[in-house]
């Protein structure tokens, strides 16, 4: 406790209400300071590229039962889980991280895409590499870097899904930061945003983004039912050749032996029409088959609905130049009033540390 007392009898004195008297005082010089800063801040908020936002909304088809859905919504109200159904290994809550793997990033990096001013049209991947606007103090570390790349690289870069280089893969994380993909859980409802320099570019990417999630959820759900498809297929052509070959020859059989009544031709002809009628009958069941190996299909593939279509960003969401010039002029009307509170306490407190000295 002496301790203690000496230590707090050692500080200055500082009185809270003399310290406001005295920033009082100096008002107009943190008012000066804080509208300079809101001015820079400002001022460096215009040189940061301004970024478009398009979002699109849809619903898969539910594939569960009445009484399975009843219960995964009870679950989720409960807080037991998500409630996804056990029947499908990708169900709408793991699409964010579908979007997010490699080889549907490279296929997503790969669509070609044209700014709303022409000024570029290619791959998604050139774009971002060498047509993204970059602030003026982002310029000295990006030609450093690129300096040391060009004597390692050379030549124009192929993305392979099963070779991803570092270069690539910075462009890769970049693009998962600006595609989101976000599942309500409680309706299943799918938002996909995307946040691009470009206006045209982002509601492309929004718009393939949605496609390739379709089509890649479909090729998942649909692959078995597509390799029975397949299977069943090549067993009906197979029926029908042989249908058509017993026909053929039961058919050229009966010409050759029209007016012959020996039994041994007799014989020869039940035989083949026999033959006939069981590749026939085999033949009719493959096509029962494939009729249904192609219902199967059809009830397999997933439908989505889309709720609300990609379309060009009539504004710019980011950055937000006034919100950026009031946090600068904020901190630095918090950096004044500290300066002249240490400037007029200086003599006080240079006393204390010598007193502690």
């Amino acid at each position: 406790m002496p301790a203690m007392e000496k230590e707090k009898r050692l500080m200055p004195q500082i009185n809270l209400m003399t310290l406001i008297t005295q920033l009082w005082s100096r008002k107009w010089t943190i008012i000066l300071i804080a509208f300079i800063s809101g001015v820079v801040g400002f001022l460096l908020a215009l040189d940061i590229p301004k970024r478009y936002r398009t979002v699109v909304t849809l619903a898969p088809e539910s594939t569960e039962s009445d009484l399975a859905s009843a219960a995964s919504s009870i679950t989720s109200l409960l807080g037991g889980g998500f409630g996804a159904p056990t029947s499908d290994a990708i169900y709408p809550e793991l699409y964010p991280d579908i979007i997010n793997t490699i080889p549907f990033s490279v296929e997503m990096l790969n669509i070609p895409v044209s700014t709303v001013d022409g000024s570029y049209s290619g791959d998604l991947y050139h774009y971002l590499t060498s047509a993204q606007k970059l602030p003026w103090w982002s310029w000295i570390k990006y030609s450093i870097k690129e300096l040391f790349r060009s004597k390692k690289t050379g030549g124009s870069e192929v993305l392979d899904p099963y070779r991803i280089t570092k270069r690539q893969m910075t462009v890769i994380d970049s693009f998962h930061k600006m595609v989101t993909c976000e599942v309500d859980v409680k309706t299943s409802v799918i938002t996909l945003t995307s946040q691009m320099q470009d206006k045209l570019v982002a509601c492309t990417v929004a718009d393939s983004l949605c496609v390739k999630l379709q089509e890649y959820v479909t090729a998942y759900k649909t692959n078995k039912a597509n390799n029975d498809l397949a299977t069943v297929k090549r067993l009906y052509d197979e029926a029908r050749s042989d249908y058509m070959s017993a026909q053929q020859e039961y058919a050229s059989f009966l010409d050759r032996n029209v007016n012959m009544a020996r039994e041994s031709v007799k014989a020869e002809a039940v035989r083949l029409e026999n033959e006939q009628n069981i590749t026939f009958g085999v033949y009719q069941e493959m096509s029962s088959q494939l009729a249904a190996a192609r219902a199967k299909l059809q009830e397999q593939t997933p439908a989505f609905t889309v709720l609300e279509p990609a379309r060009l960003a009539e504004w710019h969401f980011a950055p937000k130049k006034s919100v950026i010039a009031v946090i600068f002029a904020f901190l630095g009307g918090i950096c004044a009033c500290v300066w002249l509170m240490f400037k007029i306490n200086s003599h006080d407190i240079k006393e204390w540390f010598r007193k502690e000295d």
